[in-house]
């Protein structure tokens, strides 16, 4: 969220304009999270269809349940996890219907995040290549770690509650991300992959 929605007294007044229906309120919340639920969308299910539809579903459902909403998270917390669940349903529901066993496999690999596209600035282009296929290495729960982490900026403990695992197996699996791609990448490029993640944290 930007730093205007962040500030407490805005975003009291934001919620409780929220909670009694007003609309340019729910607007202002749509718009400042759009574009991150859809990029985290799209790391989730391959189908930027199926991405659209669930993002809608979750806003209104969001609008719809407003007044039982607990205040005991950030709205960005609150819209990725409803995101996350809507997803996961409907890529169960579909494995139903294709008949197929693969568990590990919830997400499609990846498209270059724009986000990533700052590391072109200060690397050659066979390093931007290297680190680009290192990122699409990492195991899926990696990846989607990395990503809440790095790109979103959500700490460790709304890491875990949306991944379902414990805060230190959270933070292990960052570390366990960033400790592969120092592998792939040895010297040189760790340097700068480590950091461009810590500039966006």
């Amino acid at each position: 969220m930007n730093a205007l929605l962040e500030n407490s007294d805005h975003w009291q007044s934001l919620w409780e304009r929220f909670i009694d229906g007003d609309k340019k309120a729910f607007a202002l919340i749509y718009e400042d999270n759009i574009d991150g639920l859809f990029q985290y969308g799209s790391k989730l299910h391959p189908d930027e269809s199926t991405v659209k539809d669930a993002i809608q579903e979750v806003f209104y459902d969001f609008y719809i349940k407003r007044k039982s909403i607990q205040k005991s998270h950030s709205i960005k917390f609150y819209l990725l996890l409803a995101l996350k669940r809507n997803l996961i349903r409907k890529l169960q529901a579909e494995r139903k219907q294709q008949v197929n066993n693969e568990e590990d496999d919830f997400y499609s690999e990846p498209e270059t995040n724009p986000e990533y596209q700052t590391i072109k600035k200060e690397s050659e282009k066979e390093l931007e290549e290297k680190i680009k296929n290192a990122l699409l290495k990492l195991p899926a729960k990696q990846k989607e770690a990395v990503y809440l982490r790095f790109d979103e900026t959500l700490p460790y403990e709304e890491i875990a509650k949306i991944l379902n695992i414990s805060v230190e197996s959270a933070r292990t699996l960052v570390y366990r991300a960033i400790k592969t791609i120092k592998k792939i990448l040895k010297t040189q490029g760790s340097i700068v992959l480590l950091s461009f993640f810590k500039k966006k944290q």
